[in-house]
């Protein structure tokens, strides 16, 4: 079942009207993706104009990245647009949208979809926080209680490309480019892809040596077997410098990127 997280084109409409210089509280030093995660969800961080704009329209709207959590398990979606812009005027802009109507929760006023499949909250300038259920809930995990379970190590990871997604202790193996959603999710420590907005690479964190071993035989046969099906002669020399086994890290490299492999991987969800 796909879950789509895309804002309305009233509201995108609404966020255009915006391009004032102000700052959001997390900012450059400290984005809002070191307080994101959950244990088998998803987080993601892009700045990349293309992968941004298959998620969102936000072209005209002064942002620098879009952030967020997807869990597999639930379909919950949630995390923020940071950039330049004002708290008021965004507000201004939702109040005037015929397709949100305002809610007033226990602690938040916020904006929701009349259908309730996503909400909008603006906490302070250069934030809008989104989420596709409970956004009142979410949003304080992420800015009140701090009960969040983010990775220092993968966050920082996926913040050094211009698309990166990380998972720790998955629950299911997805198919980015390969199909490995056969593999016991359980061996596997991590999973994350970085992408320089040209080429991704796909690295796997596995539990033990034994599996990291077997998964490594495994992705080099994979591989191969994709190739000859592409009617390629596989390059023995090529091969092993893209995929690379460091201990319990299985490495896969040189991949092209577009978009798609981004959404691919929310849709699967």
């Amino acid at each position: 079942m796909k879950r789509v997280f895309f804002l309305s084109a009233v509201v995108v409409m609404m966020l255009l009207l915006v391009s004032c210089g102000t700052s959001n509280p997390f900012g450059e030093k400290n984005p809002i993706v070191y307080s994101l995660g959950q244990e088998g969800s998803y987080v993601f961080t892009t700045t990349d104009k293309d992968t941004v704009k298959a998620v969102v329209n936000l072209d005209k709207l002064n942002y620098k990245r879009v952030s967020g959590v997807f869990n597999p398990d639930s379909g919950v979606i949630y995390g923020a647009v940071e950039g330049s812009f004002s708290r008021g005027i965004i507000n201004t802009g939702l109040s005037f949208s015929k397709d949100l109507k305002k809610v007033k929760g226990n602690k938040i006023t916020y904006y929701s979809l009349a259908d309730g499949t996503m909400s909008f909250y603006v906490p302070a300038n250069g934030i809008v926080f989104f989420a596709n259920a409970d956004i009142e809930r979410y949003y304080n995990s992420v800015f009140i209680d701090h009960t969040q379970q983010s990775d220092p190590a993968l966050a920082t990871a996926i913040l050094s490309e211009s698309t990166g997604i990380y998972v720790k202790n998955p629950t299911v193996i997805p198919n980015i480019g390969f199909d490995f959603s056969d593999q016991n999710a359980k061996r596997f420590d991590y999973l994350l892809l970085l992408s320089d907005s040209i080429k991704y690479c796909l690295r796997f964190g596995l539990k033990t040596t034994e599996y990291s071993d077997s998964f490594f035989k495994l992705i080099k046969a994979s591989y191969t077997t994709s190739l000859k099906e592409q009617g390629i002669k596989p390059d023995l020399n090529y091969l092993k410098n893209i995929i690379v086994q460091d201990g319990l890290i299985v490495t896969l490299s040189d991949q092209v990127y577009n978009p798609s492999v981004f959404t691919s991987l929310i849709n699967q969800m």
